[in-house]
């Protein structure tokens, strides 16, 4: 099933390079891979580094249902949060980035960059919620999702096609990730017969913050004039602020949680 999963998902980009290339002009289809490119890079690195050790974590304390919702909450609340830091700073240095790895010809990249790594926040959550259907032996229902997912995200690349308009493609990337993140998150719930509303507002609260933090950081850039790479001096900034709202809104204390994570793991 989820090898089945992986080949519709590798056929369906491969499809997806070639209507590109054929109905968009060379520059749009060139931007928006250069994003692409950087946007695969932290999924990647979380991926490799977190899902194979979380899934061994869980797979060993699924017989004990009190326990695996401790220890699944604990762990999604780090990963959400951690995921989101990630997110939140590619977006508020997007165009630095750019302009640091590409150069001024590709900063129209920009926006493709932003939509991009917003759009893999809420792939990333469902990737983490599939992980459920892994360890309770339910992998058919991962390729029914996909099933899904795929008709969903086809569905945005006629219109976009239709409209001509590379932005429909980019926006249709990031509905198709929510409503499968959401989707992904209800049937997982189904399958461990524990359905709650936890994760769905950790996720909303995590977003709100974001959503601040950015704000914040582009008032102060604005009005102290950090332009280009000036900028970065509001890195340590923008992470002190996330991690206090974090905290102060009751997300997650990090160090408790990571200890506590830890713990249960050896135990």
């Amino acid at each position: 099933n989820t090898t089945l999963a992986s080949l519709i998902d590798t056929s369906f980009n491969n499809i997806y390079q070639l209507i590109l290339g054929k109905y968009f002009s060379l520059s749009q289809t060139g931007l928006f891979f250069q994003a692409r490119k950087l946007q695969e890079v932290p999924i990647g690195v979380i991926k490799s580094s977190t899902f194979s050790v979380v899934f061994s974590a869980l797979s060993k304390v699924q017989s004990d249902p009190k326990l695996f919702t401790k220890l699944y909450n604990r762990i999604i609340t780090l990963f959400t949060v951690f995921v989101a830091l990630i997110c939140l700073l590619v977006f508020f240095y997007s165009k630095d980035i750019i302009l640091m790895l590409y150069g001024e010809k590709w900063v129209e990249s920009v926006f493709y960059l932003q939509i991009l790594i917003v759009t893999s926040f809420f792939f990333m959550q469902e990737m983490f919620n599939r992980l459920i259907f892994k360890v309770f032996d339910q992998t058919h229902k991962i390729l029914h999702l996909e099933y899904f997912k795929k008709t969903i995200q086809a569905i945005s690349i006629v219109i976009g096609v239709i409209m001509m308009d590379v932005k429909i493609l980019l926006f249709g990337f990031l509905v198709t990730s929510v409503i499968s993140f959401f989707l992904n998150y209800y049937v997982s719930r189904r399958v461990q017969n524990n359905f709650v509303w936890y994760e769905f507002f950790l996720v909303i609260k995590v977003i709100m913050i974001s959503i601040v933090t950015v704000l914040l950081g582009l008032f102060i850039k604005k009005n102290c004039g950090l332009t280009d790479f000036y900028s970065f001096f509001l890195l340590p900034v923008l992470i002190g602020v996330f991690l206090v709202l974090i905290k102060l809104f009751r997300v997650s204390d990090i160090i408790k949680d990571v200890r506590t994570v830890l713990i249960t793991i050896r135990k």
